[in-house]
């Protein structure tokens, strides 16, 4: 059954993202039984993610605005992390960072309140959960992508993604298509390695699955179309 949240519906991806993390806190392994701890995690997973669709209308219903200096440097920032020097749709990128800023903040105020922990609360929840706090996980990846703009809709950006996917099925080196066909041609398409949490969502959603070598199939984000 949908969960739906003041007329938005809660994705079913948000409750399996907010189950992943649950699942790896050791209170949750404790329960012994599989079926009780799966459904106990689902529940606890559902409120989570309601809990963030009703932070997002919160922050989406402020009207007070973002400082228009601290978007550009997160969107310059965005443009140095994907390592891509052309041209792309600059409203799109700032409605994302605008977006996400806002949920930052309020975040913040709804939180400026609560009690602190002291540093023994902090050593004794460290001690009891030391392992899960290792580095954050880290990814390699390339992409091929074309940017939505006023010289290229998105149909001409999907038509030259779906020419390249056909080269890649065809058997064509990613790099080499990369450089011939993607907007970001810089060092064939190679990200290099980064952290979790540096590239936008919806990328990072769709390679944290992949096995070396596998591709994702056609994604939509911020940045265009990969």
């Amino acid at each position: 059954m949908a969960i739906v949240v003041n007329g938005r519906e809660v994705p079913e991806e948000l409750v399996q993202r907010e189950a992943e993390g649950i699942g790896r806190d050791p209170r949750w392994q404790a329960i012994a039984d599989p079926a009780e701890r799966a459904a106990s995690i689902k529940q606890a997973a559902e409120f989570g993610a309601v809990n963030r669709i009703l932070v997002a209308q919160v922050a989406e219903n402020d009207p007070r605005p973002v400082e228009p200096a601290l978007v550009e440097s997160e969107v310059d920032g965005l443009r140095k992390q994907n390592r891509c020097r052309e041209a792309f749709d600059d409203g799109l990128v700032r409605q994302h960072v605008e977006r996400r800023l806002r949920m930052e903040r309020t975040v913040r105020e709804f939180t400026a309140g609560a009690t602190k922990p002291s540093l023994l609360d902090v050593q004794t929840f460290y001690d009891a959960n030391r392992a899960n706090f290792g580095s954050l996980p880290k990814f390699e990846a390339s992409h091929i992508v074309k940017h939505v703009t006023e010289a290229q809709t998105e149909e001409q950006a999907l038509a030259g993604i779906q020419e390249a996917m056909a080269a890649l099925e065809a058997g064509e080196e990613f790099a080499s298509v990369a450089n011939r066909l993607s907007d970001c041609k810089d060092s064939g398409g190679d990200l290099g390695t980064f952290e979790t949490g540096v590239m936008v969502e919806e990328f990072e959603a769709a390679i944290r699955s992949l096995r070396p070598g596998q591709r994702t199939g056609v994604l939509r984000r911020p940045l265009g179309i990969t």
